[in-house]
């Protein structure tokens, strides 16, 4: 059976033998991540992402230990959400707190001003672009079927994608002011 195709290419091997070598296309995960998985199911994803957070991380202690009326866990839920749909600027978040229903369960029925979603976004990036990453792996694994092992160039490129959304949000709010 001859295995080659467009995407193939014969190089020769260790004893100088040929040997095919398949050419994968590149995974491409949406900027949206509704276009693969219904807003109420990332929404749910979300609260359980929240809902284990590792107690040993530094981040995840510096969040516990707010307890001002901040609402920290909602704030980044909403981030999470938002960042994952592709909504960066702080002031069409706040916006869409009010007119999109996850969003609005997500905040709690009381949206973050847009100070606030850019003072969480920089006091826990760490922590939101841990999150996104793995919302993002959660997303390729619904995608493509049961990858119990994602390959770790491919958590590393997720987790670089992350920290786009997050230097995206960043310099949008920035141009935006």
């Amino acid at each position: 059976m001859d295995m080659k195709n467009e995407n193939s290419q014969e190089l020769p091997g260790p004893a100088g033998d040929q040997t095919i070598f398949m050419r994968q296309a590149p995974l491409v995960v949406p900027l949206n991540l509704s276009d693969w998985v219904e807003p109420d199911v990332l929404a749910i994803w979300i609260g359980e992402a929240l809902d284990h957070l590792d107690p040993s991380k530094l981040e995840v202690q510096e969040l516990s230990r707010q307890t001002d009326d901040s609402r920290p866990k909602a704030t980044i839920a909403v981030l999470m959400f938002a960042y994952s749909t592709q909504i960066y600027i702080s002031e069409e978040i706040f916006r869409a707190c009010h007119s999109d229903p996850v969003l609005h369960t997500l905040c709690e029925g009381k949206p973050p001003f847009p100070e606030e979603l850019e003072h969480c976004r920089r006091k826990h990036r760490v922590l939101l672009q841990d999150l996104l990453a793995k919302l993002l792996i959660r997303a390729v694994r619904e995608k493509f079927g049961d990858l119990s092992q994602v390959p770790p160039g491919l958590q590393y490129s997720l987790l670089g994608r992350a920290t786009d959304r997050l230097d995206t949000a960043r310099h949008m709010d920035t141009w935006d002011e």
